[in-house]
């Protein structure tokens, strides 16, 4: 009987990180790292489709698991589930492992940045976000 793939380092490979981590040493040089199906998925933005509105395009975040779409949303591709932003004055954030703005990944995408109304799209759809305390267009 075939074994199945494997999709986690093991015991061994993990204590051996810990020791090099704790020492100062590059800590992922020895492991084997499997290819996973979350890796193939972050490439593939076609999983979107079903959860696209009429007429709203995707975009890839290069090197990252996330897409924005032209109405202003986050998508986490791996779990396709939006990402709560939070809207101040100077720009929208996503505040995940790195923290997003929308007007650089509106510009990156090459589509026109509003953020009023991308707020109005959240609001009249109904989608979760924050506002900031001081956002004046709020």
């Amino acid at each position: 009987m075939k074994k199945p793939k494997q999709y986690f380092i093991t015991d061994k490979e993990y204590q051996k990180a810990l020791e090099q981590f704790h020492n100062g040493l590059d800590y992922t040089k020895h492991i084997d790292f499997k290819e996973t199906m979350f890796e193939k998925e972050i490439k593939d933005i076609t999983l979107l489709e079903e959860i696209l509105e009429e007429g709203e395009e995707a975009y890839s975040i290069p090197e990252s698991p996330l897409a924005i779409t032209s109405l202003g949303r986050m998508i986490n591709l791996r779990w396709i589930r939006m990402v709560k932003p939070t809207f101040h004055n100077r720009d929208i954030y996503f505040n995940i492992a790195k923290n997003y703005m929308g007007s650089r990944l509106f510009q990156e995408a090459g589509w026109e940045y509003d953020r009023v109304d991308i707020l109005n799209n959240y609001r009249s759809r109904g989608w979760k976000h924050r506002e900031g305390e001081s956002c004046s267009y709020c």
